[in-house]
This record gives structure tokens, C-alpha cells and sequence, in this order.
């Protein structure tokens, strides 16, 4: 039986919007912000989902976050943005 969009919770909602984009095959998949309505608990598990698809389908991910935890869970490769215009960018290699 399918949940009402209404009665997903949180993390159902993510997995079925990851789902519907990746669906799409896109060349890039584009992620602003994507997990700062969810728990702790349950962002752990998601950025672990989300790491294995992405590997498994060698798809690029430009996902912008303010957690570094997001990026050390999930990225092979990130750029960190100082503030202003771009003063102090840094490319950064993350463990894979």
C-alpha cells in the first residue's frame, strides 16, 4: 500500500523525491540544502543511502550544505566557500 505524500514522514518524503530525481538519469544531480528539516538519526542514514546510489551509479552530485558532517559523509571531493565573494576557496579532499 502507498503512503499519502500527507502522511510520509521526513525521511520517506527524501527517499522518494532522491527516487523521482534520479530517475531522470541526470547528467548532474543538483542537492541544496537537502537534509536540514530531518533528525540527526535519520540524516545519518540518509547520507549513507545517498553516498552507495550516487557510487553505484557514477553520478556527479553538486550538494550544497552549511554541515561539514554532509560533506565528510557523502562527498570524494568538495570546495569550501569563505565569506564574501568567494575569498578564501579551498578545495578539499575528503576520505572515499
Amino acid at each position: 500500500m502507498r503512503a499519502a505524500t500527507s502522511s510520509r514522514t521526513g525521511g520517506q518524503q527524501q527517499r522518494v523525491e532522491l527516487a523521482r530525481a534520479l530517475a531522470q538519469k541526470p547528467a548532474v544531480l543538483l542537492m541544496d540544502v537537502p537534509f536540514s528539516n530531518l533528525d540527526a538519526g535519520l540524516k545519518d542514514a540518509i547520507r549513507s543511502e545517498l553516498r552507495t546510489i550516487l557510487k553505484k551509479v557514477h553520478m556527479t552530485c553538486l550538494f550544497v550544505t552549511h554541515d561539514y558532517q554532509d560533506v565528510e559523509a557523502i562527498s570524494d571531493r568538495s570546495i569550501h566557500l569563505g565569506p564574501g565573494f568567494a575569498p578564501g576557496v579551498r578545495v578539499l579532499t575528503c576520505k572515499a
